[in-house]
């Protein structure tokens, strides 16, 4: 399941940093490794002035880490190009779809923990990333989708009892953004509520590492473990506000984006009793993430397809579905009527990059809109430049498929790569998911109920 899902999200992947989140992480990573520096570029909303006046990213150190390796590997294997930035970028930015794919497996995993039949489970974790906008972050480098991932890893590994495991996946998700803190802060009240001061003592020491390595990357970069480089930026929307932008904004809302959390929130509440500590631990980190997001200035996530910063939630919130259908195989018709409605609503921002709508006031691009571009991009790429948009650079006008700008930028050799690497990931999704299939089915032909109860209950602190 992850080989399968990892090749497509390869052959759909974006492959270049477009927006400014994203340039500043990748300019991070490169004067990480190979300057050993904080710098960013001058570009604008890319950096913000450092403890000596230079410019540096505001963001988490964890996904510029985590993309380390994957430029290295890029670099080596596009050095023989005349023009080798393209391809180094589609493969650096790799680290997006390889934490996408391992969202689709590990929420399987959390599905069976939870008594899913292994059809139900298998199902729900494609649709809990396919079904909505989610699956346009694992294709682009934003960090929402290894976010996404490392929720659902602590919430499995809560599930299984293995404390230190889930306290060590919030601990790399709050390096990779602060941003997740209210989430995290909602786990460990759970974790205290159902472990036990002690236990929990003993195995939250994963977040105090994480909270010194972002004090001290806080005083490399600003002079004070305090200073962040949000000095400007605080939870200054009203929240009414805030969640009537996230619900109900057409270009924001999630019920659009991710139309699956509808049923996923019924369903956590029907199996409220049957999987208590796994259902209040996902409302929890959901409730604490959406609230917060409705309160941050910028709720919207900046000029981001759908409401963003709500995108690692979401798949847990889904994942509920699972053990619900379990219970009635009949619900499914509906289950993916509604992923594929998610999957419409989100599919034309897989082809074309959403900057070319890119105007003020800053809410978000529209999906109609995104819709109707489709046919410039498409022109754009058969005249070979930007005839509708001349103010645009290439990368904005052309499909947004790193196969485009490696053909467009490399030459006759970024031909060659394209086709026999698309191949390969094609052929490679086909067999992988073929054997996918064949395990699920023969696991089902096995199953009797799922995992013991136990596995999907918290056990408190014994008590002597």
């Amino acid at each position: 399941m992850f080989l399968s899902s990892l090749c497509t999200f390869l052959v759909l992947g974006h492959g270049v940093p477009k927006a400014s989140d994203e340039i500043s992480m990748m300019e991070l990573t490169r004067s990480l490794l190979y300057e050993g520096t904080f710098e960013v570029s001058d570009l604008p909303l890319v950096g913000v002035p450092g403890r000596h006046g230079e410019l540096v990213s505001k963001y988490g150190l964890g996904q510029p880490v985590l993309t380390a390796p994957f430029d290295l590997a890029g670099a080596a294997v596009s050095s023989p190009l005349n023009r080798p930035n393209a391809l180094r970028d589609a493969i650096a930015t790799a680290v997006v779809p390889f934490a996408s794919a391992g969202l689709v497996a590990w929420s399987y995993v959390l599905a069976r923990r939870m008594r899913s039949r292994p059809s139900d489970a298998a199902g729900v974790a494609c649709c809990a990333v396919v079904g909505g906008f989610v699956l346009v972050y694992a294709t682009e480098y934003f960090a929402e989708a290894v976010v996404a991932l490392l929720l659902v890893v602590a919430v499995e590994r809560a599930s299984a009892n293995r404390w230190s495991h889930a306290y060590a996946a919030l601990a790399v998700a709050l390096v990779v953004h602060p941003r997740v803190a209210p989430a995290v802060a909602a786990f460990g009240l759970v974790a205290l509520w159902r472990a036990g001061l002690r236990r929990t003592v003993g195995a939250v020491w994963p977040l105090g590492v994480a909270v010194g390595v972002i004090l001290a990357y806080n005083v490399a970069r600003f002079g004070s473990p305090f200073e962040t480089g949000y000095a400007d930026e605080t939870f200054s929307t009203p929240l009414l506000d805030g969640l009537t932008g996230l619900f109900l904004i057409g270009s924001k809302s999630i019920l659009i984006f991710a139309p699956l959390v509808v049923v996923g929130a019924h369903a956590l509440w029907v199996l409220r009793r049957a999987h208590t500590d796994v259902v209040v631990l996902i409302a929890s980190t959901s409730v604490a993430t959406l609230l917060s997001t409705a309160m941050w200035h910028s709720w919207q996530g900046g000029w981001a397809w759908g409401p963003r910063f709500l995108a690692p939630v979401v798949p847990l919130m889904t994942i509920a579905i699972a053990p619900w259908l379990s219970r009635d195989r009949r619900r499914w018709g509906g289950v993916i009527v509604l992923a594929i409605g998610g999957f419409l609503v989100s599919a034309p921002a897989l082809v074309a990059s959403t900057t070319l709508q890119l105007r003020e006031p800053i809410i978000g691009p529209s999906i109609l809109d995104q819709y109707a571009g489709i046919p410039d991009v498409v022109r754009s790429a058969l005249d070979g430049e930007c005839r509708t948009k001349p103010d645009h650079t290439d990368i904005q006008c052309m499909p947004a498929f790193w196969q485009v700008h490696v053909a467009r930028t490399v030459g006759p050799a970024g031909d060659g790569v394209v086709m026999v690497t698309t191949v390969c990931l094609v052929v490679g999704s086909v067999l992988s998911g073929r054997r996918a299939v064949r395990a699920v089915h023969d696991a089902e032909s096995m199953d009797v109920g799922g995992p013991a109860p136990a596995s999907a209950t918290i056990s408190p602190e014994p008590r002597p």
